[in-house]
């Protein structure tokens, strides 16, 4: 799962192959199903190739994403959108559930 923001949308990935040509990137809405494409050009950093392009993400919107070059698919991922600056205390489900404690949970009922 690649994490962006609406103003940084670098997606680092590692492809089935490398390249430094261009390659296009389709990135799909997954809740309204609408396409967004663009030809970007890779940069190679390590085992890794960063791509920056200029989509249109909405915050707390998943993402479907496919990198292809040439006709053959090199990589294929999720994005969630969030502006939100502490990730690693982030969650997409925020308060849709609530924990209950028992007072003693080895509590048992013998009849």
């Amino acid at each position: 799962m690649h994490i962006v923001k609406t103003d940084n949308q670098l997606l680092k990935i590692t492809p089935r192959s490398y390249t430094t040509d261009q390659v296009t990137v389709t990135v799909t809405n997954e809740s309204t199903n609408t396409s967004q494409e663009q030809t970007l050009t890779p940069v190679v950093s390590g085992n890794h190739i960063n791509l920056t392009g200029t989509f249109t993400f909405a915050e707390g919107i998943f993402y479907y994403f496919v990198v292809s070059q040439g006709g053959s698919e090199i990589y294929r991922g999720n994005i969630f959108c969030t502006d939100q600056t502490d990730l690693e205390e982030y969650t997409v489900n925020q308060g849709q559930y609530e924990s209950y404690e028992k007072a003693n949970a080895n509590e048992y009922i013998t009849i």
